[in-house]
């Protein structure tokens, strides 16, 4: 064995001082094993007086050590070093110094202490997607990461399905607190409407009406739930009871308001019945079913216009013929501002089957009446320029239609009115129709008898909640009753409907007045017995007798709603007329009218239109669009349910629109062409750059899809003879194609819709010999099957066989083809290439602008709805 040579011994030495000096001995230092604790890289171990100390590198303070034992109480003293602390500033551990910021309270800013919260940045991430309809996968846009880090770095980007997790648990608790809510409401009001998605599922919405404590109207979406077909009265009152079983609201329900269908006539009965079983029928049942204003004047407004429709034809057929082209359009809005006429109002042409795009059509057109003729100077082909007659009648029309849009306003107003509303508004529109009928012009007699008669079928019987209503609103209590229901009603009939009125007030008065002399009767016992001198008969001096010989005496058991209609009229300044809400002056006369308050206040929120539940419906289709089609029922109960209650808690009004933005739309469209008419002289070549910036949806079974379309064209028109054919193309492809279109291909087809041919020429095109309703049948029933294997054969294959440019057409299975797979006597008047093309049939102005570009599938841009937004009709 070597012995150490000099220099190794002065190098031993060296680290033995230096063992000495940490106070650790030599043989220690070189048996000693590496300590593992991460406290180790903020402490170092010295001796002191001997004894061996944990120093912190940071305030030098020496604390316990004993080799091999626990360091808990090193950790314990790491967190609360001061000095450490101020090392860790800029980094994500411990606390730092405060970020101060304002917080702007009821008005007031107040200095406080910022604090990130990871968690309260998700809660407020899931409200705002919530409240404006976002879609989930918007969270993981690259920019919208970096714009929310640019405003916070330690912002976290989350997946959309975390982002769906949290959806769910806000409105599991959003639903707990509601219920919470509702549970100290003593009476709701129900309304109900169902609505077909592009999934073709159906959904029930039922939305809850009610008063708050602070005397404020309350609405909220309580179900949007889907219900399964067929739709029955049963079905819905079965779905409708399971909903407030789940609420726990089932004996709350005073009023339940639908539209006219038969099947909620029976859903109505059902639950009426049910409620009955349980003893919680409220106000005897007597206005327990409401049925919806709007639907009614509607139903009545659309049987009068469908008398006139040859009075406008020439109007709304000069309005189609412009429309159909770009090129039409702009020389008439070059001519337009030549006249240094208003531009604001563009011309827009009718849909059958709503009665105030009517009204705005004839608007516009009645604006621009002297541009029609001058168009007709510079286009030879132009042969449906109005008559003078044609605009007086127009004019007449249109005048009709300005009251019906007022009533309407006053119907589906975004906050929706109280029922004291509705009387004065009917009775404008009953003496506008009486006014009518004595017109001896044969289109003013024959549109105003169809709408009387419809008048009368849903009106001819007093409308309780409107007439109660009224003798709430105190500007017209039994006033406007005994003014308005001779004008109203037959002369031998209006009577009875007064006395109903007041048999009917005194009836609800009552049911309060038992419910609360319940509620106080054994404290008033307990009060009287108390006191049994006041039982004794007070005495009369002479001021008592002068008093009851020299005034007017009020009898002690004159009831409140006597005392109430006694009053003279309550009459409010001019400014405040219109404004005027019987709530606020209910509320602060409730001491005086402690029962009757009570009554008001629960008659008055009882919706009198099912609006509430339809606005629903254009969330929903914002919610399931063409892009987000794959939601689960489900997730899009919690987008529309809590999305409302949302809107409600924070006061937030969606400023978006559907109808608003298809109108924006379009408006972009002429915008476009306006700017470069060469250009976008066609609208397939509009269509064509949409789809350079890939805003249409492709598919690789655009023969299929639109062999689906038919199939459904013929099921509606057998279904639905009521139908025009525009319904019928709508409806049919909302249910088929819709969902593979982009934006600008769907409104295309939307405006092809409003140009679709008669249903009787459609008919005549199509049929060869024979019954043609049964032929329809057989193929829809025939032919369903064999889509269906040819939809999986596309799947299975679709990477092999595409179709993108071959022409539409020319896709179409010929008669010889289907009759191989299908009976060929079901076929034999059919040709599903002639029937496709029946659907572009050309007007004799207006060429067909079918080529090679216009009639490629839709993953070229197009496909069929390219083509029959290019044809005339």
């Amino acid at each position: 064995m070597s012995r150490p040579t000099k220099a190794n011994i002065v190098i031993d030495m060296e680290d033995v001082d230096k063992d000495d000096e940490m106070g650790i001995d030599a043989t220690e230092a070189k048996t000693s094993r590496k300590k593992r604790s991460v406290v180790w890289k903020e402490f170092e171990i010295i001796t002191n007086s001997g004894d061996m100390k944990a120093r912190c590198n940071h305030c030098k303070h020496n604390l316990a050590y004993k080799k091999g034992g626990a360091t808990t109480h090193l950790q314990r003293h790491l967190k609360l070093c001061t000095p450490r602390k101020a090392t860790l500033v800029g980094k994500d551990k411990g606390p730092k110094q405060s970020l101060l910021s304002f917080d702007v309270t009821e008005g007031d800013e107040m200095l406080s202490i910022f604090k990130y919260d990871k968690g309260k940045v998700r809660e407020e991430l899931v409200k705002m997607f919530v409240v404006h309809e976002y879609p989930f996968r918007m969270v993981e846009h690259e920019f919208f990461t970096k714009f929310c880090r640019s405003l916070n770095p330690k912002y976290e980007p989350i997946k959309r399905q975390t982002l769906k997790l949290d959806c769910m648990k806000m409105y599991i608790s959003e639903k707990e607190s509601l219920k919470l809510a509702l549970a100290d409401i003593n009476k709701i009001s129900l309304t109900s409407d169902l609505w077909t998605s592009n999934q073709s599922i159906g959904y029930m919405c039922l939305t809850g009406h009610f008063m708050d404590s602070e005397w404020k109207l309350q609405k909220r979406i309580l179900n949007f739930c889907p219900l399964e077909p067929p739709h029955t009265g049963l079905a819905i009152a079965d779905s409708i009871s399971e909903c407030l079983i789940d609420w726990g609201i089932e004996d709350k329900i005073s009023t339940i308001t639908l539209d006219n269908a038969s099947s909620n006539d029976l859903a109505v009965r059902v639950l009426k019945e049910n409620f009955e079983a349980k003893e919680k029928l409220h106000f005897g049942g007597k206005i327990f079913h409401v049925r919806c204003c709007a639907h009614i004047l509607n139903l009545m407004v659309q049987d009068g216009l469908t008398e006139i429709r040859d009075v406008i034809e020439n109007i709304r057929e000069s309005v189609k013929y412009l429309k159909l082209s770009p090129s039409r359009l702009y020389k008439f809005n070059e001519i337009v501002k030549s006249l240094k006429l208003s531009t604001s109002k563009r011309l827009i042409l009718d849909v059958p089957t709503r009665w105030n795009s009517t009204y705005a059509m004839l608007e516009c057109a009645l604006e621009n009446k002297s541009v029609f003729s001058r168009y007709k100077e510079r286009d030879n082909n132009y042969k449906w320029l109005p008559f003078d007659e044609d605009w007086k009648r127009a004019a007449e029309v249109s005048k009709f239609l300005e009251v019906i849009n007022d009533v309407t306003k006053v119907f589906s107003g975004r906050k929706y009115p109280t029922s004291n509303l509705f009387l004065r508004q009917i009775w404008k529109v009953r003496k506008m129709l009486n006014d009518m009928s004595t017109d001896n012009r044969d289109f003013v007699k024959r549109m105003t008898l169809k709408m009387k008669e419809k008048f009368d079928k849903y009106w001819g019987e007093c409308n309780l909640v409107m007439a109660i209503g009224a003798v709430l609103d105190p500007r017209y209590k039994m006033k406007l009753i005994l003014y308005s229901f001779p004008k109203i009603y037959p002369t031998d009939d209006f009577q009875r409907h007064i006395d109903d009125v007041r048999e009917s007030l005194e009836f609800l008065y009552k049911e309060y007045l038992s419910v609360d002399s319940q509620i106080n009767s054994s404290m008033s016992s307990a009060t009287y017995d108390s006191n049994p001198s006041q039982a004794k008969k007070q005495k009369t001096d002479d001021f008592d007798e002068w008093v009851i010989t020299n005034s007017d005496i009020i009898p002690g058991n004159k009831s409140e709603i006597d005392m109430y209609l006694d009053e003279g009229v309550y009459k409010p300044g001019n400014e405040e007329y219109e404004d005027f809400d019987a709530l606020n002056w209910w509320k602060a006369n409730s001491l005086k009218f402690r029962h009757l308050s009570k009554m008001a206040r629960d008659i008055l929120s009882i919706p009198i239109t099912t609006v509430a539940s339809e606005s629903a419906f254009s969330a929903g289709g914002r919610v399931l669009d063409q892009y987000r089609s794959s939601l689960k029922p489900e997730t899009v109960q919690a987008l529309i349910c809590m999305g409302d209650w949302l809107r409600q808690d924070f006061g937030v009004e969606l400023a978006s629109n559907v109808e608003n933005e298809f109108m924006q739309e379009v408006q972009r469209l002429e915008d476009k062409y306006s700017s470069k008419p060469t250009q976008f002289n066609l609208l397939y070549s509009m269509v064509e750059v949409e789809v350079a910036a890939k805003t249409a949806k492709g598919s690789s079974s655009c023969t299929n899809e639109a062999m689906d379309f038919l199939v459904e064209l013929f099921r509606n028109l057998l279904q639905h003879p009521d139908w025009t054919m525009s319904q019928v193309c709508t409806d049919s492809y909302g249910k088929t194609l819709k969902q593979w279109h982009g934006c600008l291909a769907s409104s295309s087809f939307s405006l092809a819709m409003k140009l679709a041919p008669d249903r009787k020429k459609f008919t005549e095109v199509i049929s060869g010999s024979g019954d043609v309703g049964a032929d329809m049948e057989a193929f829809c029933t025939n032919f369903s099957p064999f889509l269906e294997e040819n939809h999986k054969f596309l799947v299975r294959c679709s990477s092999r066989y595409l179709l993108s440019d071959t022409p539409f057409f020319n896709l179409l299975p010929d008669s010889d083809h289907v009759s191989a797979l299908v009976p060929a006597q079901t076929l034999t008047p059919l040709n599903p290439a002639q029937t496709a093309r029946s659907l572009c049939l050309k007007s004799n102005d207006s060429p067909a602008l079918v080529s090679s570009s216009s009639t490629r599938s839709r993953d070229q841009g197009g496909g069929f709805v390219g083509i029959i937004a290019l044809q005339g009709v």
